[in-house]
């Protein structure tokens, strides 16, 4: 498993289920299910509907970062920041905090 997270967690991912921001009680949206060209859209959203300092943890097959730039780069560059990623063989888990 690797995992990454921000310089003030403390919290170690000891599976890729468990994270301290899952622990915090932060909803997910597990977008596995979801047809690849509504994924975007659905994040957005879901992003959009949080208010500042509520968190979400995306959950996702492959690395999301790189299409989420894309599709949410002003977003993700001014409303939204990235708390914690974690990746293990089955899934990828993003939290993201809105600010």
């Amino acid at each position: 498993m690797t995992t990454q997270q921000d310089a003030g967690s403390s919290a170690a991912f000891s599976a890729c289920t468990a994270s301290s921001d899952v622990a915090a009680g932060f909803p997910e949206l597990d977008v596995r299910g979801i047809p690849l060209d509504q994924r975007c859209p659905a994040i957005t959203a879901a992003l959009e509907a949080l208010a500042p300092g509520e968190g979400l943890t995306i959950i996702t097959r492959h690395n999301p970062l790189p299409r989420m730039q894309l599709a949410l780069g002003p977003m993700l560059a001014t409303q939204v920041q990235l708390r914690s990623i974690a990746a293990c063989p089955s899934c990828w888990r993003l939290s993201l905090v809105r600010v």
